[in-house]
């Protein structure tokens, strides 16, 4: 990488060399992302079929849970003897 030209470069090259991946967080951000798509499509004038909507999206049916696995097959080798 060569030297920031401008301080928004400079600032951008900061933050991403400072930055981890949470994947909690990005989850979380692609369900209200999605979410937020889901709901431009909504146009519900009831108030108690807004509520049970609502009530739906809030308890997450058009979501999983995450999942988190361990694969059963991963051995760890001891390092070779030389």
């Amino acid at each position: 990488m060569g030297v920031p030209e401008t301080e928004e470069e400079e600032q951008h090259t900061t933050d991403s060399e400072e930055k981890t991946l949470d994947i909690f967080r990005l989850r979380d951000e692609v369900v209200n992302d999605y979410r937020r798509y889901i709901e431009s499509f909504l146009t519900i004038r009831d108030s108690k079929v807004y509520h049970f909507v609502q009530q739906a999206l809030n308890q997450g049916h058009l979501w999983q849970d995450p999942l988190i696995q361990l694969n059963p097959a991963y051995e760890k080798l001891l390092p070779p003897k030389i």
